[in-house]
């Protein structure tokens, strides 16, 4: 997959959420910028990992999106893309949905 040419929202958030750190709360918590590292969800932390897996907050579009894809390894997966497929560009509004949505 090529990340580069993704808008700079969506690139920059899977680089956040990839590496834990940026605006998910266990990063703000660790760097002392909040007071408490729980997610809107009531899981104890919110890292890049909860966010994109398994926030029950943003099922309904990782389901539509994601495609079933689980774990970072799935998502940087090569795909062979065929003519008119848009798993790409799905994976790509995730990220750019969580840039503002999270």
């Amino acid at each position: 997959m090529r990340r580069t040419d993704w808008h700079r929202h969506a690139l920059s958030t899977y680089t956040w959420y990839r590496c834990e750190r940026g605006a998910q709360k266990a990063w703000l918590h660790h760097i002392r910028k909040t007071d408490d590292p729980a997610c809107q969800c009531g899981h104890p932390r919110q890292t890049g990992e909860h966010i994109v897996f398994q926030c029950p907050l943003h099922n309904e579009i990782r389901n539509r999106l994601l495609r079933g894809k689980r774990t970072w390894e799935d998502l940087d997966k090569l795909d062979w893309r065929k003519e008119g497929d848009d798993s790409y560009d799905a994976i790509e509004s995730f990220f750019d949905y969580l840039y503002f949505e999270a």
